[in-house]
């Protein structure tokens, strides 16, 4: 949905000479900014399932009624190796959906941002006797 209109724009404004130039700088830009933005989503993932991670394990105390309900209700005694393994794992899911709901929040939220800028975009001047686009070029 993004990128076959912006190329489109993005070619359309130049000579049929400088295209193949263009395909090749906006391919390069383009690859560039998804290993940025892959890079930074995934920084972020990884700080905030530590950030959720130690909040969250903060509510795994002993002498909270909550995690006795949980463990009886999973069948787990609380002196088991097992459970400490069943509550880690339990926690690391949890701290793990937080952190991919933050990283859809920062995406939603930079396309909000960015989506003023669609009206900097010049419109391409209509060609009369334009040979663009049609099948056989005459």
């Amino acid at each position: 949905m993004i990128f076959v209109p912006l190329s489109t724009l993005a070619f359309d404004t130049l000579p049929r000479e400088a295209t193949a130039e263009a395909a090749g700088l906006f391919n390069l830009m383009r690859t560039i900014g998804r290993s940025i933005g892959i890079s930074v989503i995934a920084t972020m993932l990884t700080r905030r399932t530590q950030h959720h991670w130690d909040m969250l394990g903060g509510y795994i105390n002993p002498f909270k009624p909550d995690l006795h309900s949980w463990l009886s209700a999973h069948g787990l005694p609380l002196n088991d190796p097992l459970t400490a393994q069943q509550l880690a794992g339990e926690l690391n899911r949890q701290a793990g959906m937080r952190a991919f709901v933050d990283a859809f929040w920062l995406v939603t939220w930079s396309f909000i941002v960015m989506t003023p800028l669609v009206w900097f975009l010049k419109r391409p001047a209509p060609a009369a006797n334009s040979s663009r686009g049609t099948l056989t070029g005459h």
